[in-house]
């Protein structure tokens, strides 16, 4: 089989077009109106924070939160045309806010599973195509996740997470992407309403395949987030 040049994708700067703050490998700038939120409703927690607490039973419930997110977002693209083939990756990275939504239920006096779901309100930046100069992103990234825990302490809850995810990508016209997530998180509570959390989870997506300016492509994209938010419990 004959060798392209590999798949014309580059890095990109960062876009007026975009919503969200984004710098491809240059590290992301600083989202100060989300830290604002997050440094607000931190405040709020420690302000209204009580001794009093039950473990898992205070923890059941309907909660909710807004996370601040940092994340590396990756693709591996692969473009055939006849018997010739070609292929790159590419990194980039952005910084999201998110809104969680979750209930829980107590399995014992220290377990508890957490249901939920999470949105970004942002597109996260992947690169450009660089025969058309369209930026490659991935738009409307929803997460629906099952979090089982235990308290590691009166306050702590340590959980994992697994998770179906679904966005879709702009490359080529748009296409839907979903995949599955795993990852370790902790939250801890500041009074019985309020909680602040962080996670660490990794999206891979199943391959999405679709012919564009005569060419096949077979993509592959991951999102690495780590997340910092502040929550309160209903």
């Amino acid at each position: 089989m004959a060798s392209l040049p590999t798949t014309p994708l580059s890095p990109s700067p960062r876009s007026p077009n975009l919503r969200s703050q984004t710098h491809a490998r240059r590290g992301a700038p600083q989202a100060p109106c989300a830290s604002g939120v997050l440094a607000l409703l931190l405040a709020t927690g420690l302000l209204c924070s009580s001794p009093a607490w039950a473990q898992s039973a205070d923890m059941q419930g309907f909660s909710i939160a807004v996370n601040l997110n940092a994340s590396g977002n990756s693709i591996d693209s692969t473009a055939t045309i006849g018997a010739a083939s070609g292929s790159s990756g590419i990194t980039a990275h952005s910084n999201t806010l998110g809104i969680q939504l979750q209930y829980a239920q107590a399995l014992s006096a220290k377990t508890a599973l957490t249901v939920g779901l999470s949105t970004l309100g942002q597109g996260l930046l992947i690169g450009t195509f660089i025969p058309t100069g369209e930026l490659v992103t991935i738009q409307d990234m929803n997460t629906l996740y099952l979090a089982p825990g235990i308290f590691a302490s009166d306050k702590l809850f340590i959980y994992g997470k697994l998770a179906g995810v679904f966005a879709r990508t702009t490359f080529g016209g748009g296409n839907p992407i979903q995949g599955s997530a795993y990852g370790l998180g902790a939250q801890y509570f500041t009074s019985k309403h309020m909680f602040v959390q962080t996670e660490l989870v990794q999206n891979t997506f199943d391959n999405s395949n679709h012919d564009y300016l005569g060419a096949h492509f077979s993509d592959k994209y991951v999102v690495n987030m780590l997340s910092l938010g502040v929550g309160y419990k209903f």
